[in-house]
């Protein structure tokens, strides 16, 4: 089978719209990974940064912090904020959901949440890489809501 003739026409309605009454997505988490105080004043490497919160939260590795902390469950979009650089970090603090001196613990969940994440999808079964590009990120979670998206042909 080939393309469709030129004389046909297919149409596809594709709905992103959740049903009266339910959210599509359901915001969750800020993160990102706030500089370490023993780093003040520079603009530190975001692995030696998140590895400063790593030895402060009394972690070894990032993978015992993994199976200690409580982190997001399944799999959820994420809504970046890349944009913002060092510089502009106090901006993403006006947000109420994010602490405005976060423990050791809450920095580290963060890095190992911003690790599980892939450009689009965190996944919590997913592999933890410790990357600088993925300790840089800023980022929310957003939780699909419980209605689906469905694509209906039209005719």
């Amino acid at each position: 089978m080939g393309p469709p003739p030129d004389n046909c026409r297919q149409r596809y309605h594709w709905s992103l719209f959740a049903p009266v009454g339910e959210a599509l997505f359901h915001i969750g988490d800020t993160l990102a990974v706030p500089p370490h105080p023993c780093l003040a004043g520079a603009t530190p490497d975001p692995r030696a940064n998140a590895d400063a919160w790593l030895r402060e939260a009394g972690f070894n590795s990032p993978e015992q912090a993994r199976e200690a902390l409580s982190l997001p469950s399944g799999r959820q979009l994420i809504i970046g904020w890349d944009g913002l650089g060092p510089s502009q970090y106090p901006a993403l603090l006006t947000d109420p959901s994010v602490p405005l001196q976060p423990t050791a613990l809450e920095a580290v969940r963060a890095a190992v949440v911003l690790s599980l994440c892939s450009v689009w999808l965190y996944h919590s079964d997913g592999p933890l890489l410790w990357t600088v590009h993925r300790l840089r990120r800023r980022i929310r979670l957003a939780d699909l809501g419980p209605s689906q998206v469905r694509g209906n042909p039209a005719a």
